[in-house]
């Protein structure tokens, strides 16, 4: 079974594949081994502004 790994941009998913010793280029992706690495473009999270949170959840993980 094969593990994938998303990275944020190709350069990063180069370096995992360095890393990993995955070599095989496909269109979007890079595979070998037991390896599927492919990555996004831009960010991939942003943080969430204060307003933005459930104030209930919040509290009920006690942190409020």
């Amino acid at each position: 079974m094969s593990k994938l790994i998303i990275t944020e941009k190709p350069s990063v998913a180069q370096g995992y594949a360095k890393v990993l010793g995955v070599h095989g280029r496909q269109e979007g992706y890079l595979e070998g081994g037991s390896y599927i690495i492919s990555w996004c473009v831009g960010q991939m999270m942003e943080l969430a502004e204060p307003e933005q949170h459930d104030r209930n959840e919040l509290q009920e993980q006690g942190q409020e």
